[in-house]
Parts: C-alpha cells; structure tokens; sequence
C-alpha cells in the first residue's frame, strides 16, 4: 500500500462516504447543502444522493452548480 492510498472515512450506518460535504445551488438562487455523501446516481432523468440527510432526488435541469469537499 503507498503512502497516498486514502482510506474512506464511514458515516454512523458504517458505510463509505466518498464525499465530505456537497452543496447544490439551483437556477432560483436556493441551495442544498448534503453531509456524508455515501451514493451517487447520475443515471436517467434525476440524481440521486444517498447522505446523512436521507434520500435525495435532484432534477438535474435545475442545477446551477456544485460545491465538493470531500475525497
């Protein structure tokens, strides 16, 4: 293993977060801020979060723009 390998850190249900924090800013000036994100889904109409907050469905003609912090 190299020195550079990162290792996941884990929310409280012991899955992988693979991103930190996330914050969507839609086209209304709104924004929605996602903590612990564990699963991305950009497949077909909507994104899909899976994250502290829950669940999360996202329309992605709406989006402005994304903010990461996170591995």
């Amino acid at each position: 293993m190299s020195k550079n390998t990162i290792t996941p850190q884990q929310n409280e249900a012991g899955e992988a977060v693979i991103e930190q924090k996330r914050k969507i800013v839609f086209d209304n000036g709104d924004h929605l801020n996602l903590r612990n994100v564990t699963k991305i889904n950009h497949m077909g109409t909507w994104l899909r979060f899976w994250s502290d907050e829950g669940f999360i469905l996202v329309n992605p003609k709406r989006v402005l723009y994304y903010i990461i912090d996170g591995q």
